[in-house]
């Protein structure tokens, strides 16, 4: 498996030039559903959404849009009948409900992103490598090359501010502020 994450991770490093790359993994070994995953990349297409406000690249230009993100990516969908890969942020529920979040944006990502991969590559559980759309002689022509890749925190929370953090919300939750709340925190990595 050891080289087949190292051609994974420089087909990715060395496919960002070609826009975005997604990775869908299974982490669960000998779980019966984690038994591939999917490397998507070099967008034939795609949708972006904040707010109100779309973004649709076709493969050569980008059109805006304002209104309903969910129509917008219904239609996208049904225009692009194959494979798409992409997430749906939290904030979307303000398209479905009355609802508002005013909470301050801590990273710049859409509420809506989904791309029509040009290259798909499938890795079962063994490290096999299967390419699912695209061709392999492409990769090979880029120099796809295993290399070494390190990942280094540049921005996280300390232990005790952690600590400071639950201990509120567990506070705020018994005082009936709050039902439930997901404390998270985002990572900077260079």
């Amino acid at each position: 498996m050891k080289k087949a994450e190292q051609y994974i991770s420089a087909l990715m490093r060395r496919s960002r030039d070609a826009g975005d790359v997604i990775l869908l993994e299974s982490q669960m070994p000998g779980h019966p559903a984690s038994t591939k995953s999917f490397l998507a990349m070099q967008p034939k297409s795609w949708i972006k959404a904040r707010g109100n406000e779309i973004e649709i690249w076709d493969g050569e230009s980008v059109q805006m849009f304002t209104g309903n993100p969910w129509e917008y990516l219904s239609r996208f969908k049904e225009e692009h009948n194959e494979w798409l890969f992409g997430y749906l942020g939290y904030d979307l529920k303000n398209h479905v409900e009355n609802l508002q979040s005013d909470n301050n944006e801590l990273i710049n990502a859409p509420d809506l992103y989904f791309m029509v991969p040009g290259t798909l590559i499938e890795i079962d559980a063994a490290g096999k490598i299967k390419f699912m759309k695209g061709e392999p002689n492409e990769a090979s022509e880029k120099g796809f090359e295993p290399g070494e890749i390190s990942i280094t925190p540049i921005r996280q929370i300390s232990e005790p501010e952690y600590i400071r953090k639950v201990e509120q919300a567990k506070k705020d939750i018994y005082e009936g502020r709050y039902y439930e709340i997901n404390l998270s925190h985002p990572w900077s990595l260079k």
